[in-house]
């Protein structure tokens, strides 16, 4: 029975290796050619032990979350594993942000893999011991309290993907402007990139890891003051150049989340190549940093001597 076979096989793997799903064939169906035929083997279905009902508002409330993260509609017993409902690490990162929102608990995913039920997470949610239940009251400052801060939920999601992409480039936000005219003042661009990098803490962190979790350490304005790269660069080879600029990967442990480059391009124009890391910018943030730059710029062609903003 396939629920015997899941059952052996839980007892002796980790419950994130524990298939899915298990269907019982009588035969593997074959291709003209010999070669199984993937196409003709029956859809598989997830295995449910006899479901349990939500005895508490906390375990509804973690059925509800467990649909929603899944995107199913289908029903839930409390004693259902995550992942044998076809989880996976990054859903559970995404379940834990649904716990903290709707409970105000912050759980890790390495809770999930340990209790990947929701009769477990709601003894977890409901346990003040390990788990650090109380959200962090918000606070003006740069976490200037005991050690470094968590990294927020959205954060904390961008960090382990960028783990687990290893030296994929893929959350880069490249930005390009094209300065026309000639005109260019880069100690004044530098400076006001210095200033907008100042203002917004998230472009001056890094990720430290503290027992396998991600915490933030905001480095001084003095210690994250970024420099403009200058390259001559002839205008057939720019988008080239801009490709391998935006491909760079950025060491989160190490470095700040943004970097510039201004191509001097031969016909006497310039481009400015601005790369940021999504872990500290979404869509709705490129406007505010450009409005920035552009203010503490004119500030600094314009003889300041501080920051404007």
């Amino acid at each position: 029975h396939p629920e015997e076979i899941r059952r052996h096989v839980a007892d002796r793997l980790p419950e994130h290796l524990v298939p899915t799903y298990l269907t019982l064939i009588d035969r593997l169906p074959v291709t003209p050619n010999g070669k199984i035929d993937k196409r003709a083997l029956p859809a598989p279905t997830a295995l449910l032990a006899t479901r349990r009902a939500p005895r508490t508002r906390t375990e509804e409330t973690l059925v509800a979350l467990f649909g929603t993260t899944l995107e199913t509609t289908d029903p839930i017993g409390i004693d259902d594993s995550f992942f044998a409902l076809g989880g996976h690490s990054l859903l559970a990162a995404r379940l834990t942000n649904h716990i903290a929102d709707a409970l105000g608990v912050r759980l890790t995913i390495r809770d999930v893999f340990g209790s990947p039920t929701v009769a477990g997470l709601a003894e977890l949610v409901g346990d003040g011991g390990d788990v650090r239940n109380a959200l962090p009251p918000l606070v003006a400052g740069e976490g200037d309290g005991d050690g470094p801060p968590p990294a927020s939920y959205a954060q904390r999601r961008l960090w382990l993907l960028a783990g687990l992409d290893g030296d994929s480039a893929a959350y880069n936000v490249p930005m390009v402007v094209r300065l026309a005219g000639g005109g260019l003042d880069p100690a004044a661009l530098e400076e006001a990139l210095g200033d907008v990098v100042e203002r917004h803490a998230p472009l001056r962190t890094v990720f430290e890891t503290v027992d396998g979790e991600p915490h933030q350490r905001i480095l001084p304005p003095e210690l994250a003051k970024p420099t403009i790269r200058r390259q001559r660069v002839e205008t057939e080879h720019l988008d080239a150049e801009l490709a391998a600029e935006a491909g760079r990967v950025f060491d989160l442990a190490a470095e700040i989340p943004v970097r510039a480059v201004v191509f001097d391009l031969t016909d006497g124009s310039a481009v400015l190549s601005l790369v940021v890391h999504h872990i500290a910018t979404d869509g709705v943030s490129g406007g505010v940093f450009f409005a920035d730059l552009e203010r503490a710029y004119e500030a600094r062609v314009g003889g300041a001597e501080s920051s404007v903003l």
